[in-house]
């Protein structure tokens, strides 16, 4: 009696581990970092100091720039590439790949072509911005930024 007691006891304490152990930031058991962030996303929420400016990046009333594609060219390495309507990033992933460091060749916040100007919203104060991921599963991601504003994206995922 007392070894099914025990039995029983041990089953109970890991079964007890097995749901109490910490499940990663992003959702689930698996790390899955790189599969959740391949994929077209929409941009949900563009913040600035709390304030929501979505609308004031809205590219001459065209939705494209709500439009990110992240791909992944080589599945060894921490490199990401990142297009918005035509505009390419690079980033790649720092910190044990809690951050992402984008990268524009522009060198600037504001591009203009063909007379329409555009908000670079990855790198919002020049060249290089580090972002930190704070939400990231199969559909939903949020990147903050403190630099001299604070800043938040918010993506929905519409495609892998």
């Amino acid at each position: 009696m007392k070894q099914k007691i025990r039995t029983y006891s041990l089953i109970l304490i890991c079964g007890l581990l097995v749901v109490a152990c910490k499940k990663y930031p992003e959702g689930g058991y698996i790390y899955k970092r790189d599969t959740d962030i391949k994929g077209i996303w929409e941009l949900t929420l563009y913040e600035v100091n709390g304030i929501d400016s979505t609308d004031l990046i809205n590219y001459n009333n065209d939705a494209i720039y709500k439009k990110v594609l992240f791909v992944k060219p080589h599945s060894d390495d921490k490199d990401i590439s990142v297009t918005i309507g035509g505009i390419g990033y690079l980033a790649y992933y720092v910190n044990s790949n809690k951050d992402l460091n984008f990268y524009s060749q522009e060198g600037t916040a504001l591009v203009c072509q063909m007379g329409y100007c555009y908000k670079m919203y990855f790198v919002p104060e020049g060249n290089s911005v580090a972002w930190h991921i704070t939400k990231l599963t199969n559909a939903d991601m949020i990147l903050t930024s403190s630099l001299t504003n604070s800043y938040k994206l918010v993506f929905h995922k519409t495609s892998n």
